[in-house]
């Protein structure tokens, strides 16, 4: 299985984004035995954010050269940046604003 990024948000919940499984996989603070895994259905997903509302930011930079924002009961994933190539890490701020490393052009966008 190859992991491409690990986030853990401040109450402990950790998300691992896997390759090779095309999944986002969850584990909370409260149940370390189980995980909850959301199907993301990308080729080669990069960069991962998750939201303090649980919002779930996901690269599809490499199929389909954009930003993919995912929720907990979501099956699909919803357009909220156009790319030109990966972006390897992701960020938002405080003001909501999304930040995307772009490696293969030495760019934040």
């Amino acid at each position: 299985d190859k992991i491409s990024t690990v986030f853990m948000n401040t109450q402990n919940t950790l998300y691992v984004l896997s390759q090779s499984l095309s999944q986002v996989m969850i584990q909370s603070d409260e149940n370390f035995t189980t995980w909850q895994t959301i199907p993301i259905n990308m080729s080669f997903p990069g960069g991962l954010f998750v939201t303090e509302e649980g919002e779930i930011y996901v690269d599809n930079g490499a199929n389909r050269r954009r930003v993919e924002k995912w929720t907990l009961n979501g099956s699909n994933g919803i357009n909220v940046m156009d790319i030109s190539d990966r972006c390897y890490s992701l960020f938002i701020d405080r003001n909501d604003s999304l930040y995307c490393g772009l490696t293969e052009f030495h760019q934040v966008i």
